[in-house]
């Protein structure tokens, strides 16, 4: 016990000693940069008048003005999803306007190939029987495995001053018609290009299929190219090349010998044209907001008023959300189809940041009242240090940049969502969501003193990954369990108060551990207060959790028991732990 407990001296030392430094990185933008620059000429500057450069908020452009074409990311994600023996997805891809241009083309540039997620990261032909079919605009293109595609027949257009929703489907062909492709990662290569071919720049389309093994989405990535921060859309950046520009004539000559003076280069200036979207927070009533995209500039919500959010809406990389105190955010209920999931969510991606002290978050409903059913994504909070994936959502690894989420409680009612057709599949369409999700968050990156979390639509609580310690955890009649930590570390200082109520439901306990190879472990500190009741489950069919403790009792460790206890731990710490 005493050398648990310096442990922890070190980690509140470490604690308190916390920094988290301003490092620009690079990240998904949601408006597009169209650079113009115009090349230096000899001779006299001319007048602004006589400027033979004008750029304006709309960009005429052609197919001969276009130097160079970029995408926000080198590789774009998703995941394909089963519907009636379908297996489909979609991705985004976002063109600036091209007045002189209609459109660019999405073209194949081999055939598809495979990864199963385990070993080494190693792409090649897919079965034979494989094909992914890409529809946009009512056009198709359809690849076969391991087979460089043919010209034209193989792209797809993508029309300019537009977000493209490209949908993805992938099927087995011949006497496997019908059946799931094999779970693992699917890719092919492409070229977002000009009709003619002239200009273009590559992006690797990347899909899963199944329950991919854990950890396998970022070796498939370093494999293929990395991604950005919202991996399932895809900016493209237009570079156009510079206009002609005509020297003055020189004066007539006169009689008058005079001297001439030296040529003097004039550069003119380097011009950027911003194309802005929609804002992604709207007013629609008296102190009423609706949430409607990602926050990509840090953004404050203010006091007095509420916010609803009605998409699956991201805090971007680099981006922090201030939440006065005492603002009450509400997620709409109901099916949503987003980038992730397939229901309305806040998510905190890898290096955002989120500052508050008492903020409130709700379910709504489609008029955007209070809701008390859970039928929404909920919230995820993403560690920026290690790689990790939960409900098709994932934290990732940044070299130069950690996630920070401060605040004093997190108060949640009725966020989550049940399984869609029961029990746990695996995918964003049937999954059930948790209220509050972190993944792959360790200590220096979570600063949340307390969460208090009620009527969650599936598990209360979930750590995914994470290693955190906080001062209270109050769970209150979750659909299905309390506490669940996969491969996760939770040390709590001051109360833990877990009330599963006296349901009965099959598949409903106070905690659920999976170690997932990794120890699990919450350790309550000397003084807490606990208050816990509820199932406690060590049949040999689900994992055994043990108590290691001088005040809790030790419960059965091959049966299904109702549990409670009540009451400080005044005799020394206490560990509540599975081992793989």
């Amino acid at each position: 016990m005493a050398s648990r407990g310096g442990k922890r001296r070190s980690r509140s030392a470490c604690r308190a000693s916390r920094r988290t430094a301003p490092i620009a990185v690079e990240r998904l933008e949601a408006r597009i940069n169209l650079a113009v620059t115009v090349m230096p000429t000899t001779g006299p500057a001319p007048s602004p008048a006589d400027s033979p450069v004008a750029v304006s908020a709309t960009v005429t452009t052609g197919l001969e003005s276009i130097a160079a074409l970029t995408t926000s990311s080198a590789a774009m994600v998703a995941a394909f999803a089963r519907q009636h023996r379908t297996w489909s997805t979609s991705f985004n891809v976002v063109v600036p306007a091209l007045a002189d241009q209609p459109n660019l083309n999405l073209r194949a540039t081999d055939g598809l190939r495979y990864w199963s997620g385990r070993g080494a990261a190693t792409f090649k032909p897919a079965a034979a029987a494989a094909r992914l079919t890409l529809t946009l605009g009512g056009q198709q293109a359809t690849f076969s495995a391991g087979q460089p595609p043919a010209g034209g027949g193989r792209s797809v257009p993508l029309a300019a001053a537009a977000t493209n929703r490209v949908s993805a489907v992938i099927a087995v062909a011949g006497k496997a018609a019908g059946k799931a492709p094999p779970t693992g990662w699917y890719a092919v290569s492409t070229r977002v290009e000009t009709p003619s071919r002239g200009v273009s720049t590559p992006l690797t389309l990347v899909f899963s299929v199944g329950a991919v093994p854990a950890g396998s989405r970022p070796a498939a990535l370093r494999a293929l190219g990395n991604a950005g921060p919202r991996p399932a859309a895809v900016t493209v950046g237009v570079v156009l090349r510079p206009p002609a520009v005509m020297s003055p004539l020189p004066p007539a000559p006169t009689a008058v010998a005079t001297v001439t003076p030296p040529v003097v280069a004039s550069v003119a200036p380097v011009v950027s044209v911003q194309i802005v979207p929609p804002p992604a927070i709207v007013p629609v009533a008296a102190n009423l907001y609706e949430v409607r995209d990602d926050i990509t500039v840090d953004t404050t919500l203010r006091a007095g008023n509420t916010y609803v959010i009605t998409a699956e809406v991201h805090v971007r990389t680099g981006v922090t959300l201030t939440i006065e105190d005492g603002v009450e955010v509400r997620i709409r209920n109901g099916r949503h189809r987003g980038m992730l999931l397939t229901a309305c969510a806040l998510i905190f991606d890898p290096g955002s940041s989120l500052r508050a002290q008492t903020v409130t978050f709700w379910a709504a409903d489609e008029t955007n009242a209070r809701a008390t059913v859970a039928d929404n994504g909920g919230i995820f909070f993403l560690g920026a240090t290690r790689a990790a994936t939960k409900d098709n959502v994932s934290s990732w690894k940044l070299r130069s940049r950690t996630s920070s989420f401060v605040a004093d409680s997190i108060v949640t009612r009725y966020l989550g969502r049940t399984d869609p057709v029961g029990g746990d599949g695996d995918g964003s369409l049937r999954d059930d969501i948790d209220g509050v999700s972190v993944i792959g968050v360790v200590w220096q990156e979570w600063r949340v003193r307390g969460v208090d979390i009620e009527h969650s639509g599936d598990d209360g609580f979930d750590l995914t990954m994470a290693s955190i310690d906080m001062e209270s955890v109050r769970v209150f009649n979750p659909i299905e369990d309390g506490l669940n930590l996969t491969a996760s570390t939770l040390w709590i200082s001051r109360s833990l108060l877990v009330d599963m109520t006296d349901s009965t439901v099959g598949d409903r306990e106070i905690f659920d551990f999976e170690p997932d190879g990794f120890p699990v472990t919450l350790t309550l500190e000397p003084g807490t207060q606990v208050d816990i009741r509820g199932y406690w489950d060590n049949r040999p069919s689900d994992r055994l959790i043990d108590v290691l403790s001088r005040d809790m009792p030790r419960p059965s460790r091959r049966e299904l028991v109702w549990y409670e206890y009540h009451g400080l731990l005044a005799n020394g710490q206490t560990d509540i732990f599975s081992i793989p």
